[in-house]
């Protein structure tokens, strides 16, 4: 097995696609979104008014947490806000606010035009002396352990497509590009046990699983100062679960489709949908009902819920938690088990 282990190793290695996909891609995603969703502090508003202001409209202001600055040349309002200085402009005349805002700014569009609203609300609320009947408090409930931003939420996603990528695309090469090769063959008629094989191709991608999993959760942590909760045995438990579950579902594409080229074109096929229906970027709860089933039947989406619980990102039930990962261990090596019996032609 020792020699298995360190050949299949070394072939992963000097493979590039495997090892970009497997390590670099998931690095580069971290990168990517850390950029992305790293910031997220409260925006204050930039108001330009023309050409003078109210006491109230001052109020209003001060209230919603705006700065502003009083233009004595309409023109040098719009052009502040279309070099985006502004966030918005009010031009008063006559008792009437005239609001100037970048429309081609489809980022903020929607959060300018709600604060517009909220704007004009308000200061209707101060000019007719409204009065006060609710008071509004907000408090932030906790889906985890720990309060996380966006990053935080896709960090869990991340490791469970590196786990993916690692685990089924190992068990596809092994299994159909050998068997191309006419390598299998040659394996299943010497007196090597089908068990070491199987232990020498799987110990090393869950290995290298493990290690991509742990470096992005330390370099989020450190690079993007994220506060995740980790029970570090329910993760370690959860990335080697996942591996061999991943594992077991390459396996299962090998046994559907016996061309190589045929078996590699279905992973990345089935890898790129998973992305996008089992919750890595996104909660399964913001897709339409009718394809939300879908999510429900991939296995990468309760890898990303059990690593989310794993790490204090997101409660689930505990008694869920062992059931998912029981049963994806045990799929995992019935298919692992079948593909070597039609491939070594032993048992295992």
């Amino acid at each position: 097995m020792k020699a298995v282990f360190i050949y299949f190793l070394k072939i992963f290695f000097r493979n590039k696609g495997a090892l970009l996909g497997a390590i670099l891609t998931p690095i580069l995603f971290l990168i990517l979104f850390g950029f992305i969703f790293g910031e997220e502090e409260t925006k204050v508003f930039k108001v330009g008014i023309y050409p003078h202001t109210q006491a109230s409209l001052i109020k209003t202001l001060e209230d919603l947490s705006c700065e502003y600055k009083i233009y004595k040349d309409l023109s040098n309002l719009k052009e502040d806000i279309q070099k985006k200085r502004l966030d918005i402009g009010i031009k008063i005349e006559k008792g009437a606010f005239t609001f100037y805002y970048n429309s081609g700014d489809l980022k903020n569009t929607p959060i300018v035009k709600s604060m517009i609203d909220s704007i004009i609300t308000k200061h209707e609320g101060y000019r007719h002396k409204t009065v006060k009947l609710f008071s509004i408090k907000t408090y932030n409930i906790r889906i985890g352990k720990v309060h996380t931003s966006s990053l935080g939420y896709i960090i869990p996603g991340v490791i469970s497509m590196s786990i993916l990528s690692v685990g089924m695309f190992s068990i596809i090469e092994a299994f159909s590009r050998y068997r191309k090769l006419g390598i299998l063959k040659r394996f299943s008629v010497t007196p090597m046990n089908p068990l070491s094989f199987m232990s020498g191709i799987i110990l090393g991608r869950l290995l290298i699983g493990v290690f991509t999993s742990y470096f992005i959760y330390l370099a989020s942590a450190l690079l993007f100062h994220l506060e995740f909760s980790v029970n570090l045995i329910l993760f370690t438990l959860s990335l080697l679960i996942s591996g061999l579950s991943m594992s077991g579902f390459g396996a299962l594409i090998v046994l559907l489709f016996k061309e190589a080229n045929t078996a590699s074109n279905v992973g990345s096929i089935l890898f790129t949908i998973m992305l996008f229906f089992s919750g890595i970027y996104f909660p399964i709860n913001f897709l339409p009902k009718g394809v939300r089933i879908f999510s429900y039947i991939f296995p990468l989406t309760y890898v990303a819920q059990n690593l989310r619980y794993a790490m204090g990102v997101e409660y689930i039930n505990y008694k869920f938690f062992i059931l998912s990962n029981l049963i994806m261990l045990i799929g995992g090596l019935i298919f692992l088990k079948l593909v070597s019996k039609k491939y070594l032609g032993k048992g295992v």
